[in-house]
């Protein structure tokens, strides 16, 4: 047995309901992440990188080309440090064989720390933020 046409007809025109609304521009943001940019390094070999004050969440970005001068690229590693005791607070957060790009995520108490960046036959670069409350 086939609905009658206009049955059909009623239940397309009632049941969309009216136009959508617009969502305000202050609610698309509610409960997603902010983050701040902080800095953006970029350089060849190991190095030590600046300090920076940080709430503590932090969102590394990196990326790591094969060297013109290369044979065979190499690897790199990221650590975060304390900058007041030097440490590592944390195994690498990154260590990846050969070419790569990618993004790390790291939290710990608000301090100043700096970055590691140990790499061997690679160009590099490495951009930190901070998340936004």
């Amino acid at each position: 047995m086939r609905p009658a046409p206009f049955l059909l007809i009623a239940v397309l025109v009632f049941g969309c309901g009216g136009p959508s609304q617009p969502v305000p521009e202050d609610s698309k943001t509610q409960g997603q992440v902010q983050w701040e940019h902080i800095k953006t390094w970029s350089g060849k070999g190991s190095q030590y990188l600046d300090s920076f004050p940080a709430e503590g969440a932090l969102r590394i970005e990196w990326e790591a080309t094969p060297a013109a001068d290369a044979a065979t690229p190499g690897a790199i590693k990221i650590l975060v440090h304390s900058a007041i005791s030097g440490r590592p607070l944390a195994a690498p957060i990154v260590d990846h064989p050969g070419e790569g790009k990618g993004v790390a995520y790291f939290s710990e108490e608000p301090r100043v720390f700096f970055l590691n960046v140990e790499s061997q036959d690679l160009d590099w670069k490495v951009s930190v933020s901070e998340r936004v409350r």
